[in-house]
């Protein structure tokens, strides 16, 4: 009596490797299936098809195999009655799988064969060896995730960067190297965003220059959230959400820059938002209600016209009773800063402010040398390889505490530089304007005032009164 036709299917858990250029490549698609598929031919089997496939899908993690799950499927279903692979570990690597496949066997008479050996699940001892067989990848499973955990773990100890994956963005392949192109759009972009733009006024300037991720993907507000807040962006290493110290590579951004960054992505009305800002005072005007002083914030949802609010809602705990014209207040402190900034007595007072920030020329070059020390540390340790890691670090941890204490302190002093290089003119200063987005005008406006308090009206008064507005000028 001629045997039956049995019906292969064969299974191929297929790893992913990553090129540098972004670009993925398959492993283990020619060590896996033809010697399967030769195996179903030796025994006369047809082989369905396409293959049964996962993807850079582990067995032993428990995340769902989609290709697994069909394989099983369509054995339950009988289009297949052989289930063909490399080997049982290919298959599962844990315990209760096995005895998934061995309870699939005996109900619906599912035969197991692998190129490297055979697996009769309907005897004793054909189930006994399949059982050990997954008892002992689980074992190896386990233990090479641990000597992972324990790898990891010593390398973050000691701020060297952990292998493999993708690039950061702003740092070369090595992961230690900065990629100065883009470090410099990452300074950019927190100068921005501390200005007063918002994350898509940087985004299109990103999409509009052909500017990608290091995958090639196109930058979303998350993406770079993420980069700008990452510890590494910082010169921090970071292992398991915890930030362990200071990293085997320079920063790109200093620690102060990260907090205020950290600080603005944890601001209730950005959260809320999701779009960048339209008002030109947002943080900057604060209610001047006894007892109050919370910031005005944007307000023209259900309004005529758009105004500043001090809301008692969604977080802001103000009173609820202050708000004034936006427009109206915009144009008037338009007008305020562009007299005070092309008056003479504003110019010498901002001289001599520039006299006191002069003094912290020292600290500036003193900045610049340690930050030049540092790469060259960085470099002899792990490019040039002539001083030991002990060595390495105590400089290191040296140069990191003095380069927090200098950028702490010029982070306190007055940001003139960029008023000096202003036009002087009232008539070059209101064509500058006009031209100016709404971050540099933000950013103008902040570096001639410290605040402004909006008073609460009085009784007869017109939406807008300029008597209601107390601007607190830096000079």
């Amino acid at each position: 009596m001629p045997k039956p036709q049995l019906t292969g299917g064969i299974y191929a858990r297929i790893s992913y490797v990553r090129r540098e250029d972004g670009t993925k490549e398959r492993l283990g698609v020619e060590r896996q299936v033809p010697p399967c598929r030769e195996l179903a031919r030796r025994r006369g089997w047809t082989v369905v098809e396409p293959v049964y496939e996962d993807n850079d899908l582990s067995a032993f993690s428990g995340k769902r195999r989609p290709g697994y799950e069909h394989l099983l499927a369509d054995a339950k279903a009988g289009r297949i009655n052989v289930i063909v692979a490399w080997h049982a570990d290919r298959l599962t690597r844990q315990p209760i799988e096995n005895e998934a496949l061995i309870a699939l066997a005996e109900r619906y008479g599912i035969q197991l064969a692998t190129v490297t050996g055979e697996h009769d699940l309907a005897t004793p001892s054909g189930r006994l060896h399949f059982r050990m067989l997954g008892s002992i990848a689980r074992y190896e499973s386990e233990h090479r995730a641990e000597r992972l955990r324990l790898k990891f773990q010593e390398q973050a100890s000691a701020g060297r960067p952990k292998g493999g994956g993708l690039r950061p963005f702003g740092f070369e392949a090595d992961k230690l190297t900065v990629n100065e192109a883009e470090a410099a759009l990452l300074r950019q972009a927190a100068e921005r965003l501390l200005a007063g733009d918002g994350p898509y006024a940087v985004l299109r300037d990103w999409q509009a220059r052909g500017i990608v991720t290091p995958a090639g993907n196109v930058w979303s507000s998350t993406s770079l959230r993420r980069a700008l807040l990452a510890p590494r962006t910082a010169g921090l290493r970071e292992y398991r959400g915890e930030v362990l110290g200071p990293a085997a590579w320079p920063a790109i951004l200093d620690q102060t820059t990260r907090k205020r960054l950290v600080e603005l992505f944890a601001r209730d009305d950005r959260k809320r938002q999701g779009r960048p800002r339209t008002y030109l005072l947002s943080g900057l005007a604060t209610c001047g209600r006894d007892g109050c002083g919370r910031p005005l914030v944007g307000a023209s949802a259900g309004a005529k016209r758009p105004k500043y609010a001090c809301k008692k809602d969604f977080g802001h705990h103000g009173c609820g009773r202050t708000w004034i014209d936006a427009p109206e207040l915009e144009k008037f402190v338009q007008e305020m800063v562009i007299t005070a900034l092309s008056s003479p007595g504003f110019v010498d007072a901002l001289q001599a402010r520039l006299a006191v920030d002069g003094d912290t020329s020292a600290l500036a070059v003193q900045l610049d040398a340690d930050k030049r020390a540092l790469a060259e540390l960085t470099r002899d340790r792990y490019v040039r390889r002539i001083i030991e890691e002990p060595e390495y670090l105590a400089a290191r941890r040296e140069l990191d505490a003095r380069i927090a204490d200098a950028e702490e302190a010029l982070a306190r002093q007055p940001q003139t530089r960029f008023l000096v290089d202003l036009p002087r003119g009232e008539e070059e200063l209101r064509a500058a304007w006009r031209e100016w987005g709404l971050g540099v005008r933000r950013r103008v406006v902040r570096m001639a005032l410290r605040g402004l308090v909006i008073n609460p009206p009085k009784r007869g008064l017109p939406r807008f009164d300029p008597d209601r507005v107390d601007p607190d000028w830096r000079v």
